[in-house]
């Protein structure tokens, strides 16, 4: 299975087109995300949600994008 800390340590995640094509706000906020994420890998799904929800507020983000973008990364990551 592959883990967050995985993906981030070999950079899979911040070497895609999908990441290389976000605003440096974004990126930002993609990378808050994986750090909540592996600060509290107990509850990984209601982690992911809270971090898309209080990111998305803090840096005046629509949650709709980062979702998105989310979305964009697994499917190119994964071929779908």
């Amino acid at each position: 299975m592959l883990k967050v800390s995985k993906i981030v340590e070999e950079n899979k995640m911040f070497d895609s087109q999908s990441y290389n094509e976000l605003s440096p706000v974004m990126k930002k906020a993609v990378n808050e995300v994986f750090k909540s994420i592996e600060y509290n890998q107990k509850d990984i799904l209601n982690t992911f949600e809270h971090s898309i929800e209080k990111i998305a507020e803090v840096n005046s983000l629509n949650k709709k994008d980062l979702y998105n973008y989310f979305d964009n990364e697994v499917n190119e990551q994964f071929g779908e």
